[in-house]
Order: structure tokens, then sequence, then C-alpha cells
């Protein structure tokens, strides 16, 4: 432990602020300020603040090289126990969120131009055999994103 060398004071302080369950299997939740995002910030000096997660990973395990991101296993982001982080790149983190269904699909995705009403009756226009073009200029969009839909490689959460 303490693999930052961290002063008693700050190691003290630190551990104030997180619920430990009494046990390492369930989240130790930050109680302290936490970012817009939901996660922890320890203020370490005047004006210096780190994620508490990023905090407990490297009291635990050490330095982070490379500029790895500190991840959660449990998707909990008030989460500092280190048996529930792991490190991993910006690229591991959004395939993290994909895989775990986190990431925003249909209209919840910020630049979609379609509802998913509108994509059922795409659907069932595609089944009556209209062509993507017709489908596309009733909706606005291309005949491009209409055959995204038609091969199922978009939208494919919305079923008929």
């Amino acid at each position: 432990m303490n693999k930052m060398n961290y002063s008693q004071d700050m190691i003290a302080r630190f551990w104030s602020k997180v619920n430990y369950p009494g046990n390492d299997r369930d989240c130790w939740e930050w109680l302290a300020y936490y970012n817009f995002c939901g996660y922890g910030q320890f203020f370490i000096a005047k004006g210096q603040k780190i994620s508490a997660h990023r905090f407990s990973w490297e009291f635990y395990n050490g330095p982070i090289t490379n500029r790895l991101n500190v991840l959660h296993k449990c998707d909990n982001p008030l989460c500092c126990n280190p048996e529930h982080l792991f490190l991993g790149t910006t690229f591991d983190n959004s395939k993290d969120m994909v895989q775990k269904g986190r990431s925003a699909r249909g209209s919840l995705q910020g630049n979609s131009k379609l509802s998913e009403t509108d994509v059922v009756d795409i659907k069932r226009r595609i089944k009556a055999g209209e062509s993507n073009s017709s489908i596309g200029q009733l909706y606005s969009v291309s005949p491009v994103t209409i055959s995204g839909i038609r091969i199922g490689k978009n939208w494919n959460s919305v079923v008929i």
C-alpha cells in the first residue's frame, strides 16, 4: 500500500471521504465533492485535484504511465475500490461502455434525425419494397442512412 508515498495527513483526509463497507467486494463510494460527470474529486493541495478513483489506484498500485485512464468494472463513478478499477486507453473505455450497453442509442444520440417511431415506419416501408431514395426523401435523410437501416447496420435496436 501507499505506493506513492503520500503523507499520512493526505491519506487520512482521503479515507475520511470514502464510505468503506467493511469488505473488498462492494463499492467504496466517495462521499465528498464530485464533478459534473459524477466522478469523485479529491483536492490534494490548494488548486490541485485528482479523481478519487485515480488517487485510490495510485495509492494501491503506483504511478499511472502512458496517459492511461482508470476505468471502473462496476460502472460506479463514485467507487474507489481498487478491486473494481483497471487501467485502459480512451478506446478501451469507449469499447467497455458499448459492451456494457451504456452508449447512447437511437434518438438519444445527439445527432439523430430520426425517432424510433420513424424507424418503425421506415422498416415497414423497406419490407413493402420502397426504395432507399424515396424513403430517404420522405424523412430528409440520405439513401445511405436508409441502406444502413435496411442491412441492420443502424437502428438494429428497433424491431418491428
